[in-house]
């Protein structure tokens, strides 16, 4: 069933919209090489934004699709039409959206895949045209999000799963002579506890007390999220495995919660986990409005020094003269005094308030990066 409203998506890129073959099969290309998670979905909108990593253009590249939102009479329609048919209407109550319904919906006049009238395109590539592969890649990812939940469509024509569910279920139940009754009470007849004779329950003993595992365990997948919730499964899978590692460092290692962060610390802390992956640090970076670059190179000194080599990393001071003797020594009589940091060539050992030594190279991309660091002797850096 989802296959259908996809690969009525794709027909829409590959029949209906102006790209020549050759930008069809190079946006089929580079969609491949895309994780789906890049792409932004909102009503009316949708954004795919790439970073310049790694491509000798310094710019970043947007590209996006507007999508006109349904007419009131065409939801008004498409409400009447799910809720005629008995075996349509229950399968939008079950949370499906039945293929069946796109043929009679077209023969009204009402479709979720939009037409050509009903997009506006562009891409702030130099060919954002209809040469722009940008634009092509952006329309097969949707389809992908669209295999996975053909609500997709619904919420990018501007209107929500629950809303449409809602227009069906009133419809259905005047069909039938019943009202629905919209209420905030909980459901059932479980009258609930009162509070006063839960507090005033003896509790029972704690259970004996079992080992600290020696690793976090992994959290099981999520399934996928409506379209319209607002929420990644594969962030809230990040965060469960953060929680996880964070609480068995702390049963097993007295490490702190790393709730005192700032959202800045916390936001490397976070990436540190992620260096392997790219691409994930550039979602980080955009989701948390900061350089990925400085992102990277602040994420590094986490991995290496937690919040001590973040806070080397980031902030320079003014030591005695004599404090960076032994750094000097280390380095050679070539070696330059720049606040806390003796500097030769593309190395540097920096002094902290602390008295410890810390030791960076110089790299083309990210500037001063940390190596390692944390000893009382610079010798132990060389």
């Amino acid at each position: 069933m989802n296959s259908w409203w996809a690969d009525a998506w794709r027909t829409l890129i590959s029949d209906r919209l102006p790209f020549d073959d050759a930008t069809r099969r190079s946006g089929r290309t580079l969609a491949r090489r895309l994780d789906r998670s890049t792409l932004e979905l909102e009503p009316g909108s949708i954004v795919l934004r790439l970073s310049a990593r790694g491509s000798d253009d310094d710019r970043s590249i947007t590209a996006r699709w507007n999508v006109a939102p349904l007419r009131v009479d065409q939801r008004a329609v498409a409400g009447e039409l799910a809720a005629a048919e008995p075996a349509l209407g229950a399968g939008v109550l079950l949370g499906e959206l039945p293929a069946a319904l796109d043929q009679r919906w077209r023969n009204a006049g009402v479709s979720l895949v939009p037409e050509p009238s009903d997009l506006s395109l562009d891409c702030t590539c130099d060919d954002w045209g209809d040469g722009c592969r940008h634009l092509v890649a952006l329309g097969h990812l949707v389809a992908g999000a669209v295999e996975a939940d053909p609500w997709v469509l619904l919420m990018l024509r501007g209107w929500s799963r629950d809303a449409f569910v809602e227009v069906v279920r009133r419809r259905r139940a005047r069909a039938v002579g019943q009202t629905v009754v919209v209420s905030n009470e909980p459901r059932g007849d479980d009258p609930g506890v009162a509070a006063h004779e839960r507090f005033a329950r003896v509790p029972a003993p704690l259970p004996a007390q079992r080992p600290v595992p020696r690793r976090p365990g992994r959290p099981l997948p999520l399934p996928q999220a409506p379209a319209d919730a607002g929420i990644d499964p594969s962030d809230l899978q990040r965060l469960i495995a953060d929680v996880a590692a964070r609480a068995t460092a702390m049963l097993g290692e007295g490490a702190g919660a790393a709730l005192h962060l700032t959202a800045d610390a916390d936001l490397a802390r976070i990436a540190a986990d992620s260096l392997d992956t790219p691409t994930v640090v550039d979602r980080l970076a955009a989701d948390g409005g900061v350089d990925p670059i400085e992102l990277e190179r602040r994420a590094t000194a986490w991995r290496v020094g937690g919040a001590d080599g973040l806070d080397i990393a980031d902030r320079s001071w003014q030591p005695d003269p004599e404090q960076l003797e032994p750094g000097r020594r280390v380095l050679g009589d070539r070696a330059r005094v720049s606040a806390n940091a003796v500097v030769a060539g593309r190395v540097q050992l920096r002094l902290d308030r602390s008295g410890r030594w810390w030791r960076f190279r110089a790299d083309d991309r990210l500037g001063w990066v940390l190596e390692a660091g944390g000893f009382a002797e610079p010798a132990e850096l060389s």
